[in-house]
């Protein structure tokens, strides 16, 4: 076991360090050590990982047990598409700003440039194919698919069970990435605006299912921007989780839809926004 264990006891202190950056980076450099351990060792480390946060759940371990597993899961794909067709990949949406539900993917976005994406969307596709049939892959890679319709080509699969979307140049998706991590700065109080998120988000998913922006349901990125308008709101009395829910449900229950929406700017009457006419496209 000497593999995973000692190093597990030597980085414990720094891996649960109280700084996101700090865990970040230890988060990043053990999981190079998951991802080359040996089946069996892989499986007790992981074990011995998740006791961590079960013997002592505090906010910080379980945030730097999730980073783990989230980098060890990440490398895969992102190693693939970054050895084979020498591109950088990058995560973006809810796992890397530590709000994902589990029955949620993991957002990647490859950067590259403009006149290649259609091209490279289509290697992407074929090296994930390739590693599927690869009898000595790292991770188990399955459900491969390739949507060459939609404007933005995301190309899909599973590993290990979750489900990973690659898309191309997702710059507004890294840019809301970083908003919103620097909104959880500033609000504080121990991430009390992921919390709330977490909570809000799993209510509307498992309980009220309207979250879903793939079935028509609101987005995540739509709740998001809902909660932070409570704080914009609320902020002063809002001191738990609890309270955010309390004061979502409460505000938006009584909310004019039908005249106003909300946006970053706050409330906006909609008459003021312009006609959109939604066309068919020309294969549809």
């Amino acid at each position: 076991m000497e593999t995973m264990n000692i190093p597990r006891k030597v980085t414990v202190k720094l891996r649960y360090y109280p700084k996101d950056y700090v865990q970040e980076f230890m988060a990043e450099a053990v999981s190079f050590l998951l991802r080359n351990a040996p089946v069996e060792q892989l499986i007790k480390g992981v074990r011995k990982i998740m006791l961590e946060a079960v013997k002592k759940p505090l906010l910080m371990r379980k945030s730097g047990v999730s980073a783990l597993f989230y980098y060890a899961m990440r490398g895969t794909s992102s190693r693939l598409i970054r050895c084979c067709l020498g591109c950088e990949v990058f995560p973006y949406g809810s796992v890397p700003l530590k709000i994902y539900l589990l029955d949620g993917d993991i957002d990647l976005t490859v950067l590259c440039s403009s006149n290649v994406e259609e091209a490279l969307a289509s290697d992407v596709h074929a090296v994930l194919k390739g590693e599927r049939q690869n009898e000595n892959a790292e991770f188990e890679v399955k459900n491969v698919q390739f949507n060459i319709i939609v404007e933005v080509k995301p190309v899909k699969c599973l590993v290990k069970d979750i489900v990973i979307d690659i898309s191309f140049n997702q710059l507004g998706g890294l840019s809301t990435l970083c908003f919103l991590k620097q909104v959880d700065r500033l609000i504080g109080k121990d991430h009390l605006f992921k919390r709330s998120i977490i909570l809000i988000k799993s209510r509307c998913y498992y309980e009220s299912r309207i979250l879903g922006a793939y079935h028509g349901l609101i987005s995540t990125y739509a709740l998001e921007i809902l909660v932070l308008y409570i704080f914009h709101l609320f902020h002063s009395s809002l001191d738990g989780p609890l309270a955010v829910g309390y004061r979502f449900l409460d505000y938006f229950s009584k909310f004019d839809w039908d005249n106003y929406c909300i946006s970053l700017n706050g409330s906006v009457c909609k008459s003021s926004l312009p006609d959109i006419v939604a066309e068919l496209p020309e294969n549809g």
